[in-house]
């Protein structure tokens, strides 16, 4: 008889959401200030700017996605973090769960296979992931 888990979702910290929002807009300034231009315009003359425009845009996404999907989910088995590359792991080939400076660590064997950062996340969900990992009988080291 399988059992049936709820399905859980992880909200994105607010707070995390903001310091990518800041990240992204510092990125963004640093571009104008590269170009040498007195203008709020971006031009981009050198590599350096690309860089910088492109991982501004990278901070929006991400943070966008995280403010709309959440950080992660739980649906069935399977472990997935929303991001702009998203990560999918069977919770049913996982052997141990560490906790390392507030971070959830995932492994099978010695091999490490997926991280979820708890600081990313609403704290109240938290919670509700150490609740649905103990009822999985997920052993803890």
């Amino acid at each position: 008889m399988k059992i049936r888990y709820t399905d859980i979702e992880l909200k994105s910290n607010l707070k995390m959401s903001k310091y990518y929002l800041i990240g992204g807009l510092v990125f963004e300034l640093v571009t104008m200030l590269i170009s040498g231009s007195s203008k709020l315009e971006f031009s981009v003359s050198s590599s350096q700017g690309f860089f910088f425009i492109a991982f501004g845009v990278f901070m929006y996404l991400t943070n966008y996605i995280m403010i709309k999907r959440g950080y992660a989910s739980i649906k069935g088995d399977i472990l997935k973090r929303n991001n702009i590359l998203n990560k999918k792991l069977n919770l049913t080939n996982i052997d141990t769960v560490r906790k390392f400076a507030g971070d959830y660590i995932f492994k099978k064997s010695d091999k490490e296979l997926f991280r979820i950062e708890t600081q990313r996340c609403n704290p109240e969900d938290i919670i509700v992931l150490n609740e649905e990992l103990n009822q999985r009988n997920i052993k803890w080291q």
